[in-house]
């Protein structure tokens, strides 16, 4: 198993600054924007009461308060019901969600499809648990969506489980109700199990917000959405996220999670449910702020050759390197330059000519980037 990237590049870009060079870093999604003043205030309130450093009494189950916020949130933003005692259960951070459902649901041999390019977590989870893994590739041609029709039909007999990503990480791509109406359809006459990541759904550019696959009708037969609120509001420190959909997928993973956590601490519960109705305002800034860091980057690089996806959601910026530049060299020439990116081959091996760049960086650091690639193109 190789090193988690974003591991990997850590180490990279400490390396760099250790050396002496001034490191403008894209790498990783991790805001770099304080959480609101009114979250802040209330987790400090609830740490200072004494019965809040207990085991939280439902423990990994979460706290009813967080399961009702969860389940009001799908109401009002994408008109779904959702029982919060069935159907919602809160996670230490959406990453985990991908490795509980591979041990929750899959056994050795098992198969599991996967939409590519994706976050790397969903296909080393899959092989870990034993799986085979199905690579579905997509590009820009077709908004990184995969033609359904395309699967094989003995792959989707032995299908268990069907990783989705929309918004996607890396390319900000989202997915129309009629794709996944589609995959509802094929995932109930075939019997398996989808997982859509959605933890970018409110970081959105234009008058489309994205959608939720739960929002298809039958979808809780057959479906799961993860969800965070790591980058919504600014607290991927605190790991808050959620798995939300089919009762018995959730009842599945719980009987697993228990055994190795006691849930989330619990002021941090208190805190992020009450927050996650009353922070409107504050997300509609942070995308503003987003939407000029996206559009200062992407300018920038189209001027000095890159080819970029014009997505309208998600945390990054998806680009193709010049055509006349190596790809497997361009991402150490970058940072040679003290410009870090992503390597897009770590989203799959289709993508080794792109890179990603997070923007998680202010918008003077951003011009900087640009830049040096002048500079140095």
């Amino acid at each position: 198993m190789s090193e988690y990237l974003t591991t990997l590049m850590r180490k990279k870009v400490s390396a760099a600054k250790e050396s002496g060079l001034d490191v403008i870093d894209f790498t990783i999604g991790n805001p770099d924007l304080p959480p609101p003043a009114e979250l802040l205030e209330q987790l400090i309130q609830e740490i200072r009461l004494i019965e809040n450093h207990s085991y939280p009494n439902r423990e990994t189950q979460g706290s009813q308060q967080l399961c009702e916020a969860i389940a009001t949130f799908y109401r009002n933003r994408f008109h779904v019901e959702l029982d919060p005692a069935l159907n919602v259960m809160p996670l230490i951070g959406s990453k985990e969600c991908a490795h509980y459902l591979c041990v929750s649901l899959l056994k050795p041999g098992d198969l599991v499809i996967i939409v590519e390019p994706c976050y790397p977590t969903y296909k080393v989870n899959a092989v870990l648990a034993g799986a085979e893994v199905f690579e579905l590739q997509t590009d820009a041609d077709n908004d990184y969506l995969p033609n359904l029709d395309d699967i094989p039909e003995h792959i989707l007999r032995r299908a268990k489980l069907f990783f989705t990503n929309y918004p996607n990480n890396p390319t900000g791509a989202t997915a129309p109700l009629s794709f996944y109406s589609k995959l509802v359809d094929l995932a109930r006459t075939y019997n398996f199990i989808i997982c859509n990541d959605n933890v970018y759904s409110e970081l959105y550019y234009d008058e489309h917000p994205p959608h939720s696959i739960l929002e298809v009708p039958n979808s809780l037969e057959v479906a799961v959405e993860s969800h965070s609120l790591s980058k919504t509001l600014n607290i991927c420190g605190w790991r808050v996220g959620m798995l939300s959909g089919n009762r018995m997928v959730i009842k599945r993973v719980l009987n697993v999670k228990q055994y190795a956590d006691a849930g989330i601490f619990m002021p941090i519960q208190i805190a992020a449910s009450k927050a996650m109705s009353t922070q409107e305002q504050f997300v509609s800034n942070l995308r503003n702020i987003y939407c000029h860091r996206k559009q200062a980057l992407q300018d920038g690089l189209i001027r000095n050759g890159y080819w970029v996806y014009p997505s309208t959601s998600g945390m990054y910026v998806w680009a193709r390197i010049p055509e006349h530049r190596n790809a497997p060299e361009h991402v150490e020439f970058l940072l040679s330059k003290g410009i870090a990116v992503n390597p897009g081959k770590a989203y799959g091996d289709f993508y080794s000519d792109y890179v990603r760049f997070s923007l998680n960086v202010p918008i003077n650091r951003i011009e900087q980037a640009i830049e040096r690639i002048v500079t140095n193109s």
